[in-house]
């Protein structure tokens, strides 16, 4: 995963615009930016980005005062990827493609297509972003005729959608890269976002597998805590406790079962990089019984955490 963060705070006013085309244009967006007054050529922008690999990108931030185009001459790129933004605050965010014209109210985002025109003007607009290659959304049908449209996401599968991003956001600022899986599970949610704004669409995706997901997802985040409870999961999904397990055995899984696994996967790894106690480290993973602990290590990896550590097991 890279990371990537730009602002103009510090940058001279005349020297903003090669710097917004360099960043904006051509690393975010692949697109031509320009400014929306011409006679006041000055932009604000401040933005980060975690980029993937493989087209797959997420970001967050700012831009202000900037009108942002991929034209006839920025199609011959060959870029087919896809982008949502979604408003999260701000002024006014347009967007124009395939004959619509979105203004985007915050949780309001708009789905873009590469391999077409389109064109967005920013004022003070505070967005969230998801760039994804044609792939990941293969399975929804019409998805170019899609492109351009307003998609409210304040109905559950935007908020699942967002509230996965909140969450993957807080894992790279805790200084964890996600796991690759994160990224296949935003392209998840992102395509039954999708598929839900067809107006023709009559097959919604599954609720209980993207909730069951961001749970499990959750789980693993926060698996560190004592006493970590599906209370606390459930609402970070915004479900009830009693959703939460009925949410599990629907899937036929327990908490306490993923629970106690996201413990021991994470003591394991902890085991390889560092040479810290035994019992600190069931500590720092939210295990306190230390006896426990060496049991039900032995249990998954079939071996004791000490012999995990010196590569005497055959399941390192």
């Amino acid at each position: 995963m890279l990371l990537h963060s730009f602002s103009t705070d510090m940058v001279a006013p005349e020297l903003r615009t090669q710097l917004f085309a360099d960043d904006v244009g051509r690393k975010l967006t692949t697109a031509e930016p320009s400014f929306i007054d011409a006679a006041n050529p000055s932009v604000m922008l401040n933005w980060r980005s975690a980029d993937f690999g493989d087209g797959a990108v997420i970001a967050r931030g700012l831009i202000d005062g900037a009108s942002v185009e991929r034209t006839y001459r920025t199609l011959k790129d060959g870029d087919h990827d896809f982008t949502l933004f979604v408003a999260t605050a701000g002024r006014s965010v347009e967007f124009e493609q395939n004959d619509f014209r979105a203004r985007l109210p915050a949780g309001w985002g708009v789905l873009a297509a590469h391999g077409r025109r389109v064109r967005s003007i920013w004022r003070e607009g505070q967005f969230e972003l998801i760039r994804v290659p044609r792939e990941a959304l293969r399975s929804v049908r019409n998805l170019d005729a899609l492109c351009g449209r307003a998609i409210n996401l304040g109905d559950e599968h935007g908020q699942l959608l967002l509230g996965y991003l909140r969450l993957t956001w807080s894992i790279i600022d805790s200084g964890v890269t996600p796991p690759p899986i994160a990224m296949r599970h935003v392209g998840e949610l992102l395509r039954g976002v999708v598929i839900r704004s067809d107006p023709l669409a009559s097959d919604a995706p599954s609720r209980q597998i993207a909730r069951y997901r961001l749970m499990c997802e959750t789980i693993q985040k926060l698996s560190a805590r004592p006493g970590l409870t599906m209370t606390d999961v459930a609402l970070v999904v915004g479900v009830s406790r009693r959703t939460g397990y009925a949410i599990f055995e629907a899937m036929d899984a327990d908490f306490g079962e993923i629970l106690r696994a996201a413990r021991l996967d994470r003591a394991a790894e902890v085991l390889r990089i560092t040479s810290g106690k035994i019992e600190g480290i069931a500590w720092q993973c939210g295990i306190r019984d230390v006896s426990n602990f060496n049991r039900r290590f032995r249990e998954r990896f079939g071996c004791s955490p000490n012999d995990y550590r010196t590569g005497k097991s055959t399941n390192v």
